[in-house]
Formats: C-alpha cells, structure tokens, sequence
C-alpha cells in the first residue's frame, strides 16, 4: 500500500486521477500541438486544407511550391543585359530541362545569322498583353515574363535535355530601343536559319512547322 503525504495532496499543483485529459487515455501514444515535421500540413492560410490524416492534393501541392518559388525569386537580383546584340549577332535561350511547375532556368549564348554554328529552334507566338507578371531565371537572375510565355515555355521545355530556342520577349533587350529595332530587322534571318519554327497560338495549342 502506497501513502500520500498530506503536503503533497494540500498542494496546488496536485490533480485528482479522474481529472485526466481524456486524449491521454487508452490509444494515444503522445500528445503534441506543433505542426513540425508535418510539410505538408503547415499552418497556412487556407480554409480548404486537408485534415492531417488526409494527404494534401498534388495540384495544391504544386500551388504551393510554385508561390514558394516566385516568393523567393524575390530576393534574387533582376537580370540586366551587358551587351548590346548588333550586325549579324542575335541571342539563343538555352531552355534547362524540367517538368511541371518547376522553375523556368535559361542561359543565353550567341549565335550569328550568316553562319549559325547550331540548330536551333524559334518560338512564335502571342504576347496578349504586355503586363509581366510571370517570374523565371535568366543567367541566374530575375526575369519577368507574360503569364502565355511562362505557359508556352513549360510545354516546350524537355525533361532530361536542354532546348535551345530563339524567343523575342528574352534574346532581344526590350528596353534597348536601337538593339530592339536592329534585331526586328534580322528576325527574318534568324527565323529562315532555324531549323524549327515552333507556333504557340492565342488557345494554347502548339504545332511545330517547318524544317529548313
């Protein structure tokens, strides 16, 4: 038999045994109120969020990794371009391979309209609008793009190799009036020395036309 000092039962922090959390009963293992180590159930801001038996939906999931994406794009310093393409020289995007909604990756090399050294693709397309409200990495750095480019970019990208593309909107310095009215001029060269020429319409179908 077991005797209680009656200093410990007269004590304030003394609980009576029927008093018990009832999920600390029989079938519960533990009891914790944080949500580390659940990834998928963070506390976010989300009415529709599963119950945390219930796995989170892959569409959702990827919802969510594309703003974290876009959210720390943020933080990365915008591209700039530190040469001016003139004569014959004309800009090629090297689209880095991925799926889905992964971050867009392109690096930009050049190329000469009189004697291209590679085969090389060209995207035509709409803009829609000129708003750029898309995000993706040039040389590393920040660039903004249209929501259609971002779309017809993705559908265009490989898996597992690069696709090197001609695409106004990146290899022609918008900004640079002199360089963007030269590059107008050649862009009959540089679409004639492609060997594809991909069309991305205004309803999001993509044919590719034309082997020169």
């Amino acid at each position: 038999m077991v005797s209680i000092s009656p200093r410990m039962r007269d004590s304030l922090d003394y609980e009576d045994p029927d008093a018990t959390d009832p999920r600390m009963e029989w079938g519960f293992r533990s009891l914790t109120l944080s949500s580390s180590g659940y990834e998928d159930h963070d506390l976010i801001e989300d009415d529709r969020r599963p119950f945390s038996a219930s796995p989170e939906p892959s569409a959702s999931r990827r919802r969510r990794r594309q703003r974290q994406n876009e959210a720390d794009l943020d933080y990365i310093r915008p591209f700039e371009y530190e040469t001016v393409a003139d004569g014959d020289l004309f800009r090629l995007a090297v689209l880095k391979p991925g799926v889905g909604a992964q971050l867009i990756e392109i690096e930009l090399i050049w190329e000469k309209t009189k004697a291209p050294r590679r085969d090389y693709k060209c995207l035509s397309y709409c803009w829609q609008t000129t708003v750029q409200d898309a995000v993706i990495l040039v040389e590393g750095r920040r660039f903004e793009v249209t929501s259609n480019l971002l779309s017809a970019l993705r559908s265009i990208r490989k898996r597992r190799v690069k696709t090197l593309i001609w695409i106004d909107q990146i290899c022609i310095n918008q900004e640079d009036f002199a360089e963007r009215g030269h590059q107008v001029s050649i862009m009959k060269h540089i679409y004639s020395r492609a060997r594809t020429v991909v069309v991305r319409c205004i309803f999001l179908r993509v044919w590719r036309m034309g082997h020169y």
